[in-house]
């Protein structure tokens, strides 16, 4: 992972232990999770978007890269 982020530097990595748990009653089957499992990790990607959003609209160089 780290060789891509060298090689795409705006590439954003979601390290493991920041994202919402997904504990065995989380799921109601082998694959699926349970609805609430689902918007719980929803928010987390919709504010994990927010912030990359503003630091972004704040410093568009940040996506850009330096002119």
């Amino acid at each position: 992972m780290k060789e891509m982020q060298v090689k795409y530097p705006f590439l954003t990595v979601i390290k493991e232990e920041s994202m919402p748990s997904q504990l065995p009653e989380s799921y109601q089957d082998l694959t699926h999770v349970t609805a609430e499992t689902q918007a719980r990790f929803t928010r987390y990607v919709g504010d994990l978007l927010e912030q990359i959003a503003s630091t972004t609209a704040r410093n568009p160089q940040s996506i850009n890269g330096p002119e």
